[in-house]
């Protein structure tokens, strides 16, 4: 293990960075003054910070061979560490991020004008224009300017640049608290249970170094509470702590001034939930005042001495309820080393009713001394009296209800009957909601959707769902030991994480498909009985079935002899389940968005879009749900040129990441690697498709050509195309004849330049179509391959061949409303000879103008929803208008295209330009054909003119994208 540097080392390296890197050699032989081990300690230190900020500059393949499976690690924390939005706001240049909370981001900054180092927060960019949060924002700056304490950062100035509102603050070096208290080898945190959100619990910290620290920010509190601020975010993560020692109170963030109205109404929740006191989980925010961080610093203080907070639970909403309704656990009954007083002293801090905490923080630190000096603390630990209070609290609408039956014995029997008939009702709505797994399910396409989808249900193995949901499959195929197996796990999960319900409907499963068992022909008799007899006890121990719950997901036959005595296999046919249960809705959202990279018309992703945002309604982190929406978005994104979707997709994306937590999540990666490619960030996509590979080492995907062919097109669109090839024949080696990958490499031969090969690799797809069962259901692929072989037809100047490749996408391909579209305006580019050709004297247009309406209504057809159609669509309707000699009307479908790709991600704009082109040479030559015999032909003219400079402009200043080089000529050519 290396040594920590030096002190001196780390100012002189810090010193070394502000300087320009041709300066650095100087200024360090002048600062060490001939101490050479000290500038090679600085140098070293240098280095490492250079290596860790470069990309790989290795092929994927010797990463791979290089890197074990422990390598990967999260890339955002990388990407975030790198990317600066600004290099300067004021007199502030900024060097690197150091974090981020709900309001602002805090990047490491120089001070110019002083050539010190601050931290500089900055207000958060999807938060930039929003008065509320500008509002926020200032009102952190004022109440962190009136604060003068040696435990709270100073700040040191404030402003606004480029609209972004920013502060600086004393940059305080050392660990967050909550960086302490999570320390420990890989082997105790493997070991360690979870809390809410996966995290495990923390180690505990020496009584001698943390109450110092929590009696100085008890003091820091007081000061703040003198001058009227409210922190309301006390959490360890705000404590930091210096090398030498001294904590520091950060991020005021959600601060308020309590003589001030607040921006936050009742019903609106401001804190961290762990850490929040009941008054902030009932968000009334007339009773918060001071006592609401006395109550977070007695978390924070309780985490820290034994290691995991007061209340833990699966869900935000379960920690909301423990806090209002639950008292914490003694300190010392999880770390018995502790000293009575001190429980005393927390336990005061923890109290639910404000007026029984510490009236003042001042008074809190005052105990906390006392006990650092083992001297008797001014608490008291509650009494008889006020134990049994608390216990009454608990147990009142108990005891009310007993106490009320005594009393009024009829008038409680009316209830009950009353009760009983809306009971009755309830039970009847619920039952409505009930059907056969089969048929809720939509299992009818079970043995074509299963085997190819069943990995999938591995992509979170932590999740009880996914064990049930794997379940499922096996029984549908009469597998029954597997299907033991993984409802055994999905108990086991079901312990861990509190689903009480879920995992009283995977017992009830368990026992049927113990039944079921028991009945195979191999099976001993002694193994029967003792499965029987397993089923039995297991049906037998269950709660009682309450159908009107809606975590109610299995319909449960109360008499278990009907079980037992009856058919196993009509048992598991008459199983019925909740069609609105969570379960239902990702099962059926994965199994169909996963289907939908062969293509599908609108309707059908928005099925599975609102399938899945179902489950994450109920269930906020499951990884799986988050993951194929993103996918569903990506993938609809690509068909329907709805580029405004891309930062949905990202986004969630980025939660499956930070939802999966440390696992090699291979899919999520490489979507995001597949995501990055479709709008041109190529180093990026680069970097997610290498780590997706490295994941596949443990994962051992079906798809692995998907990642070899993403980093292939990142080669290619290097110029690397020997390796790019390379890489695409690993992705051939399980199938030779894989239509994505072949049609891949056949665009890679047109943008080399060789068509004929091109045209090869396609015939090749196409031939040994029978050899794909699901090939026929792909028709988006068959859209990409007609209109690629259209593409070298034209390249090669074979006009009748290329117009055969479009009818034939025409007949063939329906699900991608950007081929229809680029098809349709490749037909424009016909020579004027065929376009005028008719089959007889009597049709009403030419053939290829026939050809491209109809392409231009299926393209316009497909998009049809209550959103705005996507500028292809405009597009198409324009070269459609252009070849019916419509002029007026196609430049207004070609302006409008141009005017609705304003509203797409700046990135997806940037690398796109050429359909911004391409629709500028169309408006040039339409107003050159409105410029003939009309009174304005000057003006026409000079519009032509100013739409072709346009045009020239964006072909000379951004070269054209190579895997799209021969259409944006072609439409130049025009």
């Amino acid at each position: 293990m290396n040594a920590e540097p030096s002190r001196k080392a780390e100012e002189l390296f810090h010193a070394a960075l502000d300087r320009d890197p041709a300066e650095r050699a100087a200024f360090l032989d002048k600062a060490c003054g001939g101490d050479r081990a000290l500038g090679k300690e600085v140098e070293s230190l240098l280095a490492a910070r250079d290596k860790s900020y470069d990309f790989p500059e290795s092929s994927a393949l010797e990463i791979l061979a290089r890197q074990s499976p422990d390598e990967c690690s999260d890339l955002d924390a990388f990407e975030k560490d790198l990317v600066l939005p600004f290099e300067q706001l004021g007199e502030f240049r900024l060097v690197r991020r150091l974090g981020e909370g709900g309001m602002g981001m805090v990047y490491l900054a120089v001070q110019e004008s002083l050539n010190r180092q601050v931290a500089l927060k900055v207000i958060r960019p999807e938060q930039i224009g929003s008065a509320e949060a500008e509002t926020r924002f200032r009102r952190e700056v004022e109440a962190v300017s009136q604060l003068h304490h040696t435990n709270i950062v100073t700040v040191f100035g404030s402003g606004v640049d480029k609209g972004v509102h920013y502060f600086a603050m004393e940059l305080v070096p050392g660990s967050g608290l909550d960086e302490m208290l999570s320390e420990g080898s890989s082997d105790d945190a493997d070991a360690r249970p979870r809390r809410a959100g996966g995290t495990p619990r923390g180690v505990e910290l020496p009584l001698p170094e943390v109450l110092p620290w929590i009696r100085d920010i008890a003091l820091a509190l007081d000061s703040a509470h003198q001058a009227g601020i409210i922190h309301r975010d006390v959490k360890p993560s705000n404590i930091r702590i210096s090398p030498e020692g001294r904590a520091m109170l950060l991020d005021f963030g959600v601060a308020r001034h309590s003589k001030l109205s607040t921006m936050t109404f009742t019903g609106e929740f401001r804190g961290t939930p762990h850490y929040a006191s009941p008054e902030q989980v009932r968000a009334t925010s007339h009773e918060i005042d001071a006592r609401t961080d006395i109550y977070s610093l007695g978390v924070a203080l309780y985490e820290a001495v034994t290691g995991r907070v007061p209340f833990e639970a699966e869900t935000t909403a379960q920690v909301f309820r423990k806090i209002l309704e639950e008292e914490p656990v003694p300190p010392r009954r999880v770390n018995a080393d502790l000293p009575r007083d001190l429980e005393t002293v927390i336990m005061k801090a923890l109290e639910k009713d404000p007026d029984r905490r510490y009236a003042a923080m001042a008074d809190f630190a005052v105990d906390l001394e006392r006990v650092l000096a083992g001297e008797p603390v001014a608490a008291k630990p509650a009494g008889m009296i006020r134990r049994g209070s608390r216990w009454f609290k608990r147990h009142r609408f108990a005891i009310l209800a007993v106490a009320s039956a005594l009393l009024v014995a009829s008038a409680v029997v009316i209830s009950l009957l009353v009760l009983a008939r809306q009971k009755e009702e309830k039970f009847q709505e619920a039952r409505e909601r009930f059907e056969p797994l089969r048929k809720a399910l939509e299992w009818t396409d079970l043995p074509y959707v299963a085997p190819e989808r069943k990995w999938l249900w591995k992509v979170d193995p932590h999740d009880p769902a996914s064990s049930m949901l794997e379940a499922f499959v096996d029984i549908g195929f009469e597998n029954f030991a597997n299907a033991a197996a993984h409802l055994d796990e999905c108990i086991a999960l079901c312990g861990r994480r509190n689903e009480q319900s879920l995992e009283e409907d995977a017992r009830y499963l368990r026992a049927l498909v113990a039944i079921a068992m028991a009945e195979q022909p191999d099976i001993a008799s002694e193994k029967k009985q003792a499965l029987r007899r397993d089923a039995r006890i297991a049906l037998d121990v269950l709660g009682e079935f309450d159908a009107t719950s809606p975590e109610a997901f299995i319909w449960r036959v109360e008499d278990h002899d009907v079980l037992l005595d009856g058919d196993p296999l009509r048992n598991i046919l008459d199983i019925r389940v909740n069609r609105e249960h969570f379960l239902v809705h990702l099962y059926l959202g994965v199994i169909n968005g996963f289907g939908l990279f062969k293509g599908g018309e609108i309707t059908e992703f928005k099925t599975v879009i609102s399938d899945l945002e179902e489950v994450l309604k109920r269930r906020q982190e499951n990884v799986i749900a988050l993951l194929t929406l993103g996918r569903t978005y990506y993938f609809f994104v690509r068909f329907y040129d709805y580029f405004h979707l891309i930062p949905k997709a990202e986004g969630l994306l980025r939660r499956a990441l930070e939802a999966a937590g440390d696992e090699p999540y291979y899919m999520i990666a490489n979507t995001r690697g597949a995501l990055c490619l479709l709008v041109g960030k190529n180093e990026k996509a680069l970097e997610f498709n290498e780590r997706a590979l490295a994941a596949a080492r443990v994962q051992n995907p079906e798809d692995l050509h998907n990642v070899f062919g993403g980093i292939a097109w990142c080669k290619a669109r290097q110029g690397s195309f020997d390796e790019s090839r390379a890489l695409f024949g690993e992705a051939l080696k399980k199938n030779p004849f894989d239509p994505h990958v072949n049609a891949a490499m056949a665009e890679l031969h047109l943008m080399q330049g060789d068509p004929d090969e091109a045209l090869k690799r396609l015939r090749r797809v196409l031939e040994h179509r029978t050899d794909r069962p699901t090939y026929e259901k792909e028709e988006a692929l068959l859209a990409r391959i007609y209109l690629l072989e259209a593409r070298i037809h034209l390249k090669r100047g074979d006009h009748g061949e290329a117009e055969k490749s479009l009818r034939e996408l025409y007949t063939v391909a329906i699900h991608s409303a950007r081929d229809f579209g680029l098809a349709c305006l490749l037909v424009a580019t016909f020579p004027e000879d065929r376009l005028a050709r008719k089959s007889s004297p009597d049709d009403e247009m030419p053939d290829l103008v026939f050809l491209a309406q109809n392409l231009s209504r299926k393209a316009l057809e497909l998009s049809q929803s209550e959103e705005t159609i996507p500028p292809i669509c405009h597009s198409t309707l324009g070269a459609e208008n252009y070849l019916s000699r419509r002029y007026a009307e196609a430049a207004d479908e070609f302006t409008t295209a141009i005017e609705a790709r304003k509203a797409w991600p700046q990135n997806a704009r940037e690398y796109y330009w050429t359909d911004d082109a391409r629709d500028m040479y169309f408006l040039a030559l339409i107003h050159r054909h409105l410029a003939d015999g009309a009174s304005s032909a000057t003006d026409h003219l000079k519009k032509a003119r100013d739409y072709f400079n346009r045009a020239e402009c964006l072909f000379q200043e951004k070269s054209p994208p190579l895997e799209s080089a021969d259409l944006i000529e072609r439409f130049r050519a025009m």
